[in-house]
């Protein structure tokens, strides 16, 4: 089935969203995938937003460079999977007193991981920096680190896991053959 975003930015710059509730009310977050989505943006600012998550995230970026999420609060009322992915090689990324409502499923904060957009010597999701951020139950942020540089993390509460390579690389590189046999056998129209 196809991602239903509430929102998505597809190859912008300098891009500002401030002061926003995601998704607008009467909306249902739970109609959408995720609520607000990057697709290949630089120097994108997200300030004082409420984002509410849909049934995988509250919000997803995907290659790029220079994210910023600042003062803002990602709440999670539902089953899904976390509150933020960070991936595709994005090249510099903070989350600067932002609010974590909730906890995910799986994750709260994702950062490398996605198979569809990962190729052998790209480099990985890079640059990232947690500062002054919490959850408002007082537990710890969860990040989960695939294929991509650690955090710097200052003055918040966040446990860190890293998948080792081995477990990741294999399974990248059965999903990128796949994906290109796929693509030969039924190309895209």
């Amino acid at each position: 089935m196809a991602d239903v975003n509430y929102l998505s930015y597809w190859v912008e710059t300098d891009l500002q969203v401030e002061g926003q509730v995601f998704p607008a009310p009467p909306l249902n977050p739970k109609d959408f995938s995720d609520v607000l989505k990057f697709s290949n943006c630089n120097k994108v600012e997200v300030n004082h937003c409420t984002i509410f998550g849909g049934t995988e995230n509250c919000s997803d970026a995907v290659r790029g460079s220079q994210y910023l999420w600042k003062n803002s609060t990602f709440i999670m009322r539902q089953p899904g999977k976390g509150a933020l992915t960070i991936k595709g090689a994005i090249a510099g990324w903070t989350l600067d007193g932002c609010t974590f409502d909730g906890h995910g499923n799986e994750y709260d904060v994702e950062l490398g991981q996605f198979d569809n957009y990962w190729r052998p010597f790209r480099r990985p999701t890079r640059g990232g920096s947690i500062i002054n951020c919490g959850a408002s139950d007082g537990r710890p942020i969860k990040v989960t680190v695939w294929d991509a540089d650690m955090p710097v993390v200052c003055n918040s509460n966040v446990t860190v896991r890293k998948v080792p390579w081995f477990v990741w690389f294999p399974y990248f590189c059965f999903r990128a053959i796949q994906i290109r046999i796929q693509n030969i056998i039924k190309p895209k129209s």
